[in-house]
């Protein structure tokens, strides 16, 4: 039972920031990330680090 309730908390804590996170950091990128060399050949590593990172904070 204590790993049932770790999971949905888990999950909880995913899809929140994937629902959250993701979408602001993408208008983020597509808008300002133009002008920027990295961010456009690094974007995809970037979302990935920036959601691993907002599921840390929503746990």
């Amino acid at each position: 039972n204590i790993f049932v309730n770790e999971y949905l908390i888990i999950a909880r804590a995913v899809s929140f920031s994937g629902f959250i996170a993701i979408p602001l950091m993408l208008f983020f990128l597509h808008n300002f990330g133009r002008n920027i060399f990295l961010i456009e050949n690094y974007s995809y590593s970037m979302i990935l680090i920036i959601w691993i990172a907002s599921t840390q904070i929503f746990l």
